[in-house]
């Protein structure tokens, strides 16, 4: 919307609304429109919504192994997916080449140099997550977090909450850990290269996190990570079914949540970290006790229904 806002003239000093880029003035202007983005679903069914709203065209490019759920869920929304034979970052270069080709608008949720300004845009709207969750826990009173387990992918979703809490005080921030499938760990391949660029990982086994699996991580993401997170981790498999089962689990009253595997992933690794005594340093580093306040965010439903049943009902990916 807002790519669409700026192409039609709007300055960024005007308040942005859908009746402003109605279909057929964005037509008068522009023409017909198709957006385009690789995606391992989550990324790509928000495009495909918002070409929707719009009422313009969306083609969607999707790595291999991509769950058929998470394919026709971008079909249903009227949006062209086109599943590839590639990993995530190779698929985001085809959806690259095809936007030159066809003179399409890419809106990729990763940057690279020459192309910046889109991802940071959708940086910007992943803050006000954070947002709702910092109003939310004034409305009812509760303690703000003293600690974030973010999930990374590219890394823009971890670093723009942990943004969010900098720009309010970068004093007093929560401690950040950010965790990644060892499959496909970026973030962590650059913090050990010890680089001011971050580094690509080499491609593992297929993940189950297909919505972490990514090789090469977003630079302006890294900018934010690199001197803010606390620690870089990574975790198995198990891990993320392991977060599925607790969310789906819960003890006490606390509510049901129905969590894919990339979105449980933190939650699963986490508790497997607050029950190895192995991890006393790491737990101090971050100080990680009984009156901590940890926040975690999940980012995506039970997307691929079939895997998540095996997980659930099968026990599949059991700890060792």
């Amino acid at each position: 919307a807002r790519l669409l806002f700026a192409k039609l003239g709007h300055s960024e000093t005007e308040t942005l609304t859908f009746d402003k880029l109605r279909p057929e003035i964005v037509r008068q202007k522009l023409g017909e429109i198709t957006f385009t983005t690789a995606t391992s679903g989550n990324h790509g069914r928000g495009v495909a919504w918002t070409a929707k709203q719009l009422g313009q065209k969306a083609v969607i490019y999707l790595p291999k192994g991509t769950a058929p759920r998470r394919v026709a869920a971008i079909e249903e929304l009227g949006s062209r997916p086109v599943l590839t034979d590639l990993n995530y970052d190779d698929a985001v270069r085809v959806s690259e080449a095809a936007a030159e080709k066809n003179g399409w608008y890419l809106v990729q949720d990763t940057a690279w140099e020459g192309y910046e300004e889109i991802p940071r845009w959708i940086m910007h709207g992943y803050t006000t997550i954070a947002a709702e969750v910092d109003a939310q826990l004034a409305e009812r009173g509760w303690a703000e977090p003293t600690n974030l387990f973010l999930q990374v992918g590219v890394g823009s979703f971890a670093a723009s909450i942990l943004s969010y809490f900098l720009h309010r005080s970068i004093d007093e921030y929560p401690k950040a850990a950010v965790v990644e499938p060892a499959a496909a760990a970026c973030m962590f391949a650059s913090r050990l290269a010890g680089t001011k660029e971050p580094q690509a990982a080499k491609e593992g086994q297929d993940s189950i996190m297909s919505g972490l699996a990514c090789y090469e991580a977003n630079h302006l993401a890294w900018e934010i990570l690199r001197p803010f997170a606390q620690a870089f981790l990574i975790g198995p498999e198990f891990a993320a079914a392991r977060g599925v089962r607790i969310l789906a689990n819960p003890l006490g009253s606390d509510p049901r949540i129905v969590a894919g595997e990339s979105g449980a992933f933190a939650t699963g690794l986490l508790s497997l970290l607050l029950l190895e005594e192995d991890c006393a340093e790491l737990k101090e580093k971050l100080g990680l006790d009984e009156n901590s306040v940890i926040l975690l965010i999940s980012t995506e439903g039970d997307t691929d229904p079939i895997n998540y049943r095996r997980i659930l009902w099968d026990g599949k990916y059991p700890l060792p």
